[in-house]
């Protein structure tokens, strides 16, 4: 059975769930996190993700069932190469665990803007 999603821009209620989802992401799969201060750690990077997302070149594109803007399957958070040719910088891919392997991360790689 196939997923039916689409991939939508970024809207401001989204912001939350990408921030939340990141942090965790890099909670999880980093060394730093263990041998860190938790406090200290969620700090510093959310610091590091505010700064990305407020960051005027940033773009995000969400993937979402249609018609609902509350519920998010995934994302990518990218910034636009500056120049002919040179791929574009993926700050984060993120796809929840229950909607991988259904084609949201290829979909989303495939968004205007991005040069693999």
């Amino acid at each position: 059975m196939s997923l039916d999603f689409i991939v939508r821009p970024f809207l401001d209620t989204d912001r939350a769930f990408v921030a939340d989802a990141w942090l965790n992401t890099l909670r999880a799969g980093s060394e730093e996190a263990k041998v860190s201060d938790w406090q200290s750690f969620k700090a510093r990077k959310n610091a590091m993700i505010d700064g990305i997302l407020d960051d005027k070149a940033t773009e995000v594109a969400i993937a979402a069932p249609k018609g609902d803007a509350l519920t998010i399957y995934g994302y990518l958070v990218w910034r636009p190469t500056r120049f002919p040719g040179a791929p574009a910088l993926i700050h984060m891919l993120f796809v929840k665990k229950a909607f991988r392997r259904n084609g949201i991360a290829t979909e989303l790689l495939r968004v205007d803007g991005i040069q693999l």
